[in-house]
Parts: structure tokens; sequence; C-alpha cells
């Protein structure tokens, strides 16, 4: 199993443009077509490293590893989402100077960008569905999170920790809700 993670973050990683966010949604497909997490269990992960300092994709893999299969399993997954990183840029660093000047590479850049946004979105989407935004308390706080990143410059730590905090509140307040959630949950 350890291979099997291993070499999962690897091709993610390496077929992957755009950085931790653009490797959300092709990792969360991964996991969940191999019944090794849940969409429920990837928006956790997201959820809690989106607040840590450090690379999303590194605690992402870390967490997500662990997961599956404890401290060799986030090594495994560590390592494999951070090699075609690494190889990459030293193949590249060690070939081309002023490759991101190059006509051909801006191109590929150009092209490649609206792909990623497009991940991004598909990204967005399933996490919403697991993050039950018809609810409307889930949407207002989803409303209100990015209102409070972008325009107040609230961290983003501070604004999942919020949410988190809120979302103890509301369980307290209307045990259904937790009720509700984890028969939700246990049905995957």
């Amino acid at each position: 199993m350890l291979w099997n993670i291993f070499q999962t973050f690897f091709r993610v990683g390496l077929f992957t443009i755009g950085g931790g966010y653009a490797m959300l949604p092709v990792l969360q497909e991964e996991l969940t077509k191999r019944c090794w997490l849940t969409d429920e269990e990837c928006l956790d992960a997201i959820s809690l490293v989106n607040g840590l300092p450090g690379p999303l994709v590194v605690n992402g893999a870390a967490f997500m590893g662990y997961k599956m299969k404890g401290v060799a399993g986030a090594f495994a997954a560590v390592f494999g989402a951070i090699m075609p990183s690494i190889i990459v840029i030293l193949i590249i660093a060690s070939i081309f100077s002023d490759l991101t000047s190059h006509p051909w590479v801006r191109a590929f850049f150009a092209g490649a960008r609206p792909a990623v946004c497009a991940l991004l979105l598909y990204s967005m989407v399933r996490m919403g569905r697991s993050a039950h935004l018809q609810r409307w308390y889930n949407a207002l706080m989803a409303v209100a999170a990015l209102l409070a990143v972008r325009f107040f410059g609230v961290p983003h730590a501070i604004m999942i920790l919020s949410a988190a905090l809120i979302g103890i509140l509301i369980c307290r307040i209307r045990p259904e809700e937790q009720a509700e959630e984890d028969e939700h949950g246990s049905s995957h």
C-alpha cells in the first residue's frame, strides 16, 4: 500500500500544474476512486491544512497519507507529492536559465492557466457539496469567510478556526445537525 500511496501522489504531482490548489481536485478524485478516503475526509484534510503554516500540498499529503497508513503513509505521500517538483526544477535549473522568458514557455503557461482555474472551480463545487452549502448557515459561513479574508484581510488560519468554533457551537445548539452529519458520513 505504501508504494501505491507514493505512486499516486507522485503521479498527481507530476501531471498537475498550478500548485496545491490545482492538485486538490485531481488528488481528491484519485483517493476517492480508490476508496482510500471519502469526499468528506478530503474536505476535512483540506480544511485543516489550509490553516497551517507551510505548503498546502505537503501538509495535505502528510495528513491524507497519515489517515491512510499512519506515519509511513504520511512520508510516502509527502515524498510522492514533492519529488516531481524537485526533479523538474533541478532539470530546468540545470538546462535553462532564462526559460520563463521564452515565447513557447509563456504560451504554455498562458494556455495552462485557464485549465488550472477550471480544476479549481471543479474542486470548489465538489468540496461545496461535501460542506453541505445547501444549509443556509453553512452557505452564510462560506460567504462570510470569503468576505472576511478578501476584504478585511483576516488570516486564513483565523478564519478556519473561527468557522470551526461556530460549527461546534451550531452542533451544541442543534444536536440533530451532528446526528445527521454522523449518519451521512457513515454511509460512505
